[in-house]
């Protein structure tokens, strides 16, 4: 406190001199009060300088105790942006130039390329154009990825869609999506069929993002995905990943209990206490949004309205379900596509968004 009493040992002498100064003369008088005012302006100035600084050392302090951990943060050392596919390809060209072995390039370079379905096709040779954009621009990547030694999986995914019917052989078995994306690969791009690994599950976006993760990723020990989608389709599809590949797994070991309910409250204690196995590190996720062809306008801006509400249930879900284990039961036991009870529902959409689904 020093430094305090000084400034006011010093602010009681300026003011005893400003008063020792006074003069009859009223101009004199004005110039001493003048002197007096600017005197305690600047010291005024002074002390709250020094406290804000003070302040601000202390704030800084307190910040510092509240970050959250390295472990928490990690999820955003890479920023899960959407690129255009012009983006995308200089970023494989870039990438691959710098690299001089495979490992440099393990997390700039994709692991696997995963093409999102979306509509109904016309026939095994012909997914709609939109879906077709879509695998071009995957198989421009994996080509250019090839040139320089490294061989990346194409996953074309997604069974169908909920609002349009499925398309049959002449056999009547399902013509799935992912088969028109992958013929359309082969015969188009040609692409090697080893190289393609269909998914044959899902019907919505979250199930993309599920069966992606535990039928293929997961088990592939793959790290760094690119996903390909239109530009509509984007911003829910980045939202659904993010989710899915961010929630933990169940521990396989240590959870106990005597029926459904106990597991599952000693589960939810395990991943509390950070015991379950933490995947934030584990993926690396890139998004690609093509061109909207195939689309009319009111196509397009249906679709649009549509992905945008979505969206906010996405985000009301992602805080409910944080694992697996909760992912997989609302798909099986709530989600109108896959539980017992939803089977043979239909859900009530305009014949505007119903015609976004088919092939054009």
């Amino acid at each position: 406190m020093r430094g305090r009493s000084g400034l006011a040992d010093k602010s009681k002498d300026f003011c005893n001199g400003c008063l020792k100064a006074r003069m009859p003369s009223t101009l004199s008088s004005f110039t001493a009060h003048q002197r007096w005012i600017t005197g305690g302006a600047i010291l005024l100035s002074g002390i709250l300088l020094v406290l804000s600084q003070g302040y601000a050392a202390f704030s800084l302090r307190n910040e510092s105790k509240s970050r959250p951990s390295l472990a928490i943060a990690s999820w955003n050392r890479f920023p899960n942006s959407i690129l255009s596919a012009d983006a995308a390809l200089k970023r494989v060209t870039e990438a691959l130039a710098a690299s001089t072995s495979p490992i440099k390039a393990k997390c700039t370079l994709p692991d696997a390329i995963v093409v999102l379905g979306g509509g109904r096709p016309k026939d095994v040779h012909n997914p709609p154009e939109f879906v077709k954009n879509r695998c071009d621009i995957a198989a421009k990547i994996h080509k250019e990825a090839k040139k320089h030694g490294r061989n990346v999986y194409i996953v074309p995914i997604s069974a169908g869609s909920a609002h349009a019917a499925m398309t049959l052989f002449e056999n009547g078995m399902p013509l799935y999506e992912s088969h028109a994306s992958a013929d359309y690969l082969v015969n188009k791009h040609g692409i090697d069929p080893k190289m393609i690994l269909m998914e044959t599950t899902s019907f919505d976006t979250i199930a993309n993002a599920y069966f992606t993760r535990t039928q293929f990723a997961d088990v592939m020990g793959w790290k760094c995905l690119w996903v390909v989608t239109s530009s509509f389709h984007a911003p829910r599809t980045r939202a659904i990943f993010d989710w899915i590949f961010g929630v933990n797994a169940l521990p396989s070991e240590g959870v106990q209990g005597d029926g459904n309910e106990d597991r599952e409250a000693a589960a939810a204690a395990a991943i509390a206490s950070e015991s379950a196995t933490l995947p934030r590190d584990r993926y690396s996720l890139t998004y690609i949004g093509t061109e909207n062809v195939g689309l009319t306008e009111d196509e397009v801006r249906v679709r649009e309205l549509r992905e945008a509400r979505s969206v906010k249930n996405v985000e009301m879900l992602a805080k409910e379900k944080r694992t697996l284990r909760d992912v997989l039961l609302f798909l099986m036991t709530d989600h109108r596509l896959y539980s017992v009870e939803g089977l043979g529902t239909i859900e009530e959409v305009s014949d505007e968004l119903k015609k976004s689904y088919k092939a054009s």
